[in-house]
């Protein structure tokens, strides 16, 4: 939007098209704009507005350094009192240039401050675009946004004539276009930093104006005139790019800009060489408004470079941003709730497979059961009869004396040093523990090596020693073969029940045996007369006797 009226383009940074402009005057400005935004094609689509209007105010403030949030509100401090009475205001930090060594190290950051007054014209937008529901993304300067399009300009014509050239480029450049929206406007940069613009009012706004580049070459004379102050030296260098049509390309052509280097391009040739698709739309295919390519490089730039927080445009915005992001919440919902239900209805149909699978596999197992089931139906015995024998076997073999491994034992023992005379094995354990306990134990000896000792199994080993071996030689091959025993079964609890003399070990502890082997009667000493006279061992008394009391074989 400038002086004259306001000019609507749709740009996707590629393709441009121009969809109307409206002067001021028009007494059904409003109506018109308002249809062409409720266009389909444009309802979802976001509106930058770019301000390119006379009443623009700039100005360059030195402030003095101090930490991030404090700056903010030292510069925020400064515009309040450099503007009190604006719509809004903006700012940006000039950085140094990197390539120029500075001598002394500035303690004051550089700002670029502008700022919008409130005037009819944009209040008139403001009404437009309340009444139009759009999206606005933004306002901004047209200068502050297109400060680098001429540098792009220069820079794309440099790689496309000779690699390296681009370093040989001026530090201003200067860019002049004629706009459907009012006047001349011209863009100073230095190093890529905007340093003076002008807006300058034609005699005739239109393309077939006659003395175009009579006032264009005015105006760059007093703008040369007047750019000094800033800094400008003839030794810096200036590019200067001008977009025109054809005529006036070739008239330029015949005039001497001091100290520049005039480069001009027509608006289809400058859209040729930054790739962008102008569509049929033009009014006049030969005319020269460069509207329409600062509209395609400010879709091209990733964001604004100096945005204006208008209250009434924060006003229209939220409130759509918010719906907008609860719309698209609302869809994310939706997607969620689907990619459930969708896991779910796959889950249940697994899970329904895998029954009618089982289902199946039953019915055929039930089936095989049946034709397996016949076959008993033509056996001399019964199932029932064979697995009833089997338990019973199962019973005996649990009550049964597994001999081989318990008589090689004894016979290691009694090896060369006795003769067996009796063996007997004893079931203790109670009756319903011999009943409920089917499963054999571990045949691994008496006891088993579960640490503890069962007294379930008793087994007695009778013998007899040689009778050459004198009494207490005797006793003493007793003792070994308890010694034996209790290796040969481990764990298990061996005890001498019948000992050499007609006793047992109790007995003999305190009868004429037992003194020959109490400690403290020396060899050759008698020992004390008895109380009364033992009576001497019967021959059906003359043996030994041990137990082995422990777990079943």
């Amino acid at each position: 939007m400038g002086d004259e009226g306001v000019a609507l383009f749709f740009t996707n940074g590629t393709k441009i098209e121009r969809e109307c402009s409206l002067p001021w005057a028009v007494p059904n400005l409003e109506a018109e704009l308002i249809e062409v935004l409720h266009n389909k094609k444009y309802r979802h689509i976001p509106v930058f507005i770019l301000y390119d209007a006379i009443e623009q105010q700039y100005r360059k403030e030195e402030i003095v350094k101090t930490n991030i949030l404090d700056q903010k509100k030292l510069v925020k401090r400064k515009l309040s009192s450099l503007f009190p009475n604006v719509l809004a205001y903006s700012y940006i930090h000039l950085k140094p240039n990197k390539k120029i060594k500075q001598k002394v190290k500035s303690r004051h950051n550089s700002y670029l401050i502008a700022a919008l007054p409130s005037t009819d014209h944009m209040r008139q937008i403001e009404a437009i675009l309340q009444e139009s529901r759009v999206d606005i993304a933004g306002l901004a300067f047209l200068p502050v946004e297109s400060s680098n399009f001429a540098g792009a300009f220069l820079e794309r014509l440099a790689k496309k004539k000779k690699k390296g050239d681009a370093a040989n480029l001026s530090r201003w450049t200067l860019m002049v276009s004629h706009h459907e929206t009012g006047g001349l406007r011209q863009i100073f940069t230095k190093d890529g930093t905007l340093a003076l613009t002008r807006l300058t009012p034609l005699s005739d706004n239109s393309p077939d104006n006659p003395n175009w580049v009579e006032e264009l070459y005015n105006e760059f004379s007093s703008t040369m005139a007047y750019i000094s102050r800033f800094g400008f030296s003839t030794a810096d260098g200036l590019d200067m790019v001008v977009i025109c049509n054809e005529h006036n390309k070739q008239e330029l052509q015949k005039h001497d800009f001091k100290g520049a280097n005039l480069q001009a391009f027509t608006v289809d040739e400058a859209a040729k060489l930054f790739g962008f698709s102008i569509s049929s739309k033009r009014k006049n295919p030969h005319d020269q408004y460069a509207d329409l390519l600062h509209a395609g490089w400010l879709a091209r730039q990733r964001k604004l470079k100096m945005p204006f927080a208008v209250k009434w445009i924060e006003k229209i915005a939220v409130p759509r941003k918010a719906i907008k992001s609860a719309s698209g919440i609302m869809a994310l919902s939706m997607l969620a709730l689907g990619f459930l239900a969708f896991t779910t209805w796959q889950d249940y149909e697994r899970l329904q497979n895998e029954i009618n699978f089982r289902e199946s596999n039953k019915r055929v197992l039930e089936q095989e059961y049946e034709q397996e089931s016949k076959i008993f139906d033509h056996l001399p015995v019964r199932p029932r009869t064979i697995r009833t024998t089997l338990e019973v076997k199962e019973i005996l073999d649990d009550h049964s004396i597994y001999s081989y491994p318990v008589l090689d034992k004894i016979h290691a023992a009694l090896l060369n040093k006795a003769t067996l005379l009796h063996l007997q094995y004893e079931d203790n354990r109670p009756m319903e523990d011999q009943i409920t306990q089917t499963r054999p134990q571990p045949r691994t000896g008496v006891a088993s090596l579960r640490g503890g000792r069962e007294e379930g199994i008793t087994i007695r080993v009778r013998f007899r020693v040689p009778d050459a071996l004198e009494l207490d030689r005797k006793i003493q091959a007793v003792e070994d073969i308890k010694r034996s025993l209790e290796r040969q079964f481990p764990g298990a609890e061996v005890r001498i029940d019948q000992q050499y003399g007609g006793g047992s070990m109790a007995q003999l502890a305190d009868g004429p045996v037992a003194g020959l082997l109490k400690d403290g009667v020396e060899p050759g000493q008698q020992p004390a007369a008895p109380q009364q006279a033992q009576r001497a061992p019967r021959p059906e008394d003359d043996y030994a006797e041990i137990s082995i009391t422990g777990a079943r074989i």
